[in-house]
Formats: structure tokens, C-alpha cells, sequence
């Protein structure tokens, strides 16, 4: 959670990262990168929000948080941030 706030901080479009990621799944297996998602989370992250995660570690951690909220994203972040 901690490293999935702290890019979510970075974020202007707080809006659009949500409805990107929110539902993010479909664009994996649709696009094939099934097994390659945390590529596909950080090229999300760059063409879009300006943001590319040098940290392996860091960016499989947002990455599995991604994956394993999905559809939750909003409500686990309404705590801590306002949207």
C-alpha cells in the first residue's frame, strides 16, 4: 500500500489512473502480457502519468497491489486521499 501511495501521490489525474487501473486485467490478457504485467503497469505509468518505476522491487509491488484491488482501488485510497 505504502509504495502504491506514494506513485498515487505523484499523479496529477487521480481520476484517470483509477479508471485505468481499476480494471486493468482485461488490458493484460487482451493485449498479451499476461506474465509481463509489471512491463505493462510501468509503459501504463510513463505514456500516460509521465512516471516510470526504476525499482524492480517497487514496481512489483505496485504492480501486485494493482492486480490484487482491482475494482477496490477507489475505496481503499477514499482513507487516505481525497479524489
Amino acid at each position: 500500500m505504502i509504495v502504491f501511495l506514494k506513485i498515487f501521490n505523484k499523479i496529477k489525474n487521480k481520476k484517470l489512473f483509477l479508471s485505468v487501473f481499476n480494471d486493468i486485467s482485461f488490458d493484460i490478457k487482451s493485449l498479451g502480457y499476461v506474465g509481463d504485467e509489471t512491463s505493462f503497469v510501468n509503459s501504463i505509468l510513463e505514456s500516460h502519468f509521465g512516471l516510470r518505476i526504476e525499482d524492480d522491487k517497487q514496481l512489483i509491488l505496485m504492480t501486485n497491489y494493482i492486480l490484487k484491488n482491482q475494482g477496490e482501488l477507489i475505496g481503499k485510497i477514499k482513507h487516505y486521499q481525497k479524489i
